[in-house]
């Protein structure tokens, strides 16, 4: 609660590692927030309820978002997110259960070698567009993209490391606005319900990569 609703309009942090613990700068006045590290930690619900942020960014080579933290953030009309050195390998960037939920988030990039999108990250995210990153490999967990209908652009063009498989779990992309969907080439599993209610859904492609389907993945 260190800044909890706090009046600060801009916000820059910058050290080596960073962990921001729970409720840090809960319903913040902030519009303006970059935080730059090597490790980066943002605790759970960290900037939830921060109703004035603009833009937001991120320069960290691994970086954690913790349960909750964006929950209900808004505008936030710019999300940025790079790698504080861009020749880093090995890096890792995580989204934990419902760390944009029904947040305001429009677009998004996640950079990172392994990418992880929890359970609920963008959950009811009745703004989001756009999920690009260029990972070798993501795991998408249950319900993380479910009722997000704007959300038109899925792209993971180099996730294709079978070393570490991923997979897309139940209910992942539920209901939500996809006309196109390409599975990324390190997926093995499509869990049940994973693209179901999808009504703006024409062409999936499944690479061979995948070894189980669920039930009712595709259904309606």
């Amino acid at each position: 609660n260190a800044f909890f609703y706090n009046s600060a309009t801009s916000i820059l942090i910058k050290w080596k590692s960073i962990k921001l613990q729970e409720d840090s700068f809960f319903a913040c006045n902030a519009e303006t927030i970059v935080i730059e590290a090597e490790d980066l930690v943002i605790g759970k619900e960290a900037f939830s309820c921060c109703s004035n942020i603009e833009s937001f960014t991120i320069k960290a080579n691994n970086t954690t978002i913790g349960k909750y933290a964006f929950m209900y953030a808004e505008p936030m009309k710019s999300f940025s997110w790079e790698l504080a050195d861009k020749d880093a390998v090995g890096t890792k960037s995580v989204l934990e259960e419902g760390a944009f939920f029904a947040s305001g988030i429009v677009d998004i990039s996640i950079p990172g070698d392994e990418v992880v999108v929890g359970k609920d990250a963008f959950s009811c995210c009745s703004y989001i567009k756009s999920f690009s990153s260029d990972c070798k490999t993501i795991s998408i967990g249950n319900s993380a993209f479910m009722y997000a209908d704007k959300l038109k652009t899925f792209s993971v063009p180099y996730a294709n490391s079978v070393e570490i498989p991923g997979k897309i779990d139940t209910y992942a992309f539920f209901a939500c606005g996809l006309e196109s969907f390409v599975v990324p080439g390190c997926i093995t599993k499509i869990g049940d319900d994973a693209f179901s209610c999808c009504s703006s859904l024409k062409s999936v492609v499944v690479p061979s990569t995948v070894s189980s389907i669920g039930s009712g993945a595709f259904s309606l």
